[in-house]
């Protein structure tokens, strides 16, 4: 009998998801082999600060994820996943986020009671997902055990105090090993993060004969194990997308280089981010760095009227700007491993690699990684006729030092995130961090979002500098022609609130992009793989795209050191990544059409890759 250890919630979609995957891996294995195993659920509580009697699940969730739209676009990933595991999630019945202490208590209960506590795990993840039943309420979980054969007694038995010191001695291992995230799978000296998909389970299982929980304490849960078949990986393009994959993958401890088109370090006058998880957590753990000390909380959401007035709502987020993002990242990577300034000129795959051109040089590395952006060069050799579509509206953006902004002005907005969305347009501003990232009041930036309905025809007179030089796809800060520059501010006060017209008003060198959708069906051609938005382009409505390219370099990150063939982990992550990305695409051009700026899409012209 080998044992498999899982730490799970049961709040946890993906612990549904992967449960049942392994669950579905055992079998496959036990029918081929006749190993037999037993799975063993540990405690963990993703909120155990959660109130004993749970909360209103749509507060809970768009506080936690920024708003209840990203928080449906969370679980619609979920619903796509579950579906290939008989799951049939139903989010709709879901009315309270509950505390899953008591849940652990009878699934712990279930255990001493020499019963499987992975059968107990699974009844209450579908009495939760799939039901819809409150899962923290004890009565319900009375009814569950005595269905499951615990007798009638349970709701007695779960103030047993063993049935309390499993559960917090499960805990107190979780935070032993250093565990920040579920579902996590031990198999003796291998721990495995996240829902990994049954094929790959089924090929560690086959290859890892008697393991057990001997070495569970010893085991870190990022420890870095060796990497199959692969020393080393080239990365064409050093923007966002390729920075997470260079600093993840050096982690590994891989010999990763980086090839970036551009000269320098960009100015830090880019925009602002909503921080979300992903991202939040991998400067912590990847880069070491507080996400709280680069970026600048909000506490609500304020809503505008075309008159001025205004209305808020409780919610919580960060925001952090392009640029201290991008100095948190470029500054964990090793000089040595950044080449700017050279620009990537053919890519061709070899039996055991890939060859990097560089004009008349070529480099030969065990994996490529293609994170040139949204109008990427390379593209084509993984995903062929996948080119980005103009989507009918430009992003005016803008910049402002806060010192800049009168004091009325600027508390207008401070602790905001602010929205007006009028007819076929929509607006929003949030203060970032300032120069050199700082968040001091005072020192930071408002930085504002206007996107506006243009055709094929507006887009290239907007992008057009005062030079007469075109540009495509952006504008950027600056170059603004003065005919378009009168126009927006003609339309700023045709059709803007009050504050949001000064915010306009008061910037000296607003930019501009075109906003595009774009989707591919692979995401790898054998060693060469697509990521970020040289892959999915979804819509900035998401507030997803930096997000997006961080779980596209920790899902790779994962795979890499968990799956035993190389093949196997690019497998994986290229079955994970596609179902998150479509999901992302989807969503965004809903929230485009929603607000009345989804026109139809023409292709993207063409513009030089960012590597």
């Amino acid at each position: 009998m080998i044992d498999l250890d899982v730490f799970s919630d049961l709040i946890c979609p993906w612990c549904y998801i992967g449960g049942r995957r392994l669950q579905r891996a055992v079998g496959i294995v036990t029918e081929r082999t006749g190993q037999e195993f037993r799975i063993r659920h540990h405690a963990f509580e993703l909120n155990p600060a959660m109130p004993t009697v749970g909360v209103d699940r749509r507060t809970y969730r768009s506080e936690k994820f920024g708003s209840w739209e990203r928080s449906r676009q969370l679980d619609a990933a979920t619903v796509l996943a579950g579906r290939d595991e008989g799951i049939a999630f139903d989010y709709e019945a879901i009315t309270r986020t509950p505390n899953t202490r008591a849940g652990h208590r009878l699934i712990a209960l279930a255990e001493q009671s020499a019963q499987s506590s992975a059968a107990m795990a699974d009844r209450l993840l579908v009495a939760y997902f799939s039901e819809g039943q409150d899962i923290g309420d004890v009565d319900v979980l009375a009814r569950i055990g005595k269905e499951m054969g615990l007798g009638d007694d349970v709701a007695a038995q779960l103030t047993d105090p063993a049935v309390e010191t499993a559960v917090a001695e499960d805990e107190q291992l979780a935070e032993y090993i250093g565990l920040r995230g579920v579902p996590l799978l031990i198999i003796g000296d291998r721990a495995l993060n996240g829902a990994v998909d049954t094929d790959t389970l089924v090929e560690i299982l086959q290859r890892h004969p008697g393991a057990g929980r001997r070495r569970v304490r010893e085991r870190s849960v990022l420890a870095v194990t060796t990497v199959p078949d692969i020393e080393s990986v080239g990365v064409v393009g050093g923007s966002l997308g390729g920075l997470f994959q260079a600093v993840a993958l050096t982690e590994l401890g891989l010999d990763v280089t980086v090839w970036e088109r551009s000269s320098g370090r960009p100015d830090d006058r880019g925009a602002g981010i909503v921080l979300q998880p992903s991202v939040a957590w991998f400067l912590n753990m990847f880069c070491g760095v507080d996400p709280d000390r680069i970026s600048v909380p909000v506490t609500h959401r304020q809503f505008f009227s075309r008159d001025g007035r205004s209305h808020h709502t409780l919610m919580r987020q960060q925001m952090i700007s392009w640029g201290a993002l991008y100095t948190s990242l470029r500054d964990r990577l090793d000089p040595a491993r950044y080449h700017d300034g050279q620009q990537v000129t053919a890519l061709a795959s070899r039996h055991d690699g890939v060859d990097v051109h560089l004009g008349d040089t070529v480099h030969s590395v065990d994996l490529a990684i293609i994170a040139d952006g949204s109008a990427s060069r390379h593209r084509g050799l993984v995903a062929p006729d996948s080119a980005p579509r103009y989507a009918g509206y430009v992003a005016y953006r803008g910049v402002i030092g806060e010192a800049d902004l009168t004091e009325d002005l600027s508390a207008v907005f401070r602790d905001r995130f602010s929205f007006y969305d009028g007819d076929r347009t929509q607006f929003l501003c949030y203060f970032i961090p300032g120069e050199f990232g700082t968040t001091t009041p005072g020192k930071r930036r408002m930085n504002w979002v206007w996107y506006v309905r243009a055709d094929a025809a507006g887009l290239d007179r907007i992008t057009t500098d005062r030079n007469g030089t075109a540009h495509g796809l952006s504008l950027p800060p600056g170059l603004i022609a003065p005919r378009v520059h009168d126009e927006l501010l003609y339309r700023t006060r045709r059709l803007l609130p009050e504050p949001m017209r000064e915010l306009v008003e008061h910037t000296r060198e607003p930019f501009a992009q075109a906003i595009l959708d774009g989707w591919v069906t692979r995401m790898r051609n054998d060693r060469m793989l697509l990521t970020g938005d040289a892959a999915f382009v979804v819509r900035p409505h998401t507030a997803a795209s930096a997000e997006k390219a961080a779980a596209d370099a920790i899902t790779l990150f994962t795979a890499l050191q968990q799956v035993p063939s190389l093949d196997g982990a690019l497998r994986a992550w290229e079955k994970n990544r596609l179902a998150e990305g479509m999901a992302l695409y989807r969503h965004g051009v809903g929230l485009g059409h929603r607000l009345g700026l989804g026109g139809p899409a023409t292709p993207a012209a063409a513009a030089g890759p960012t590597g």
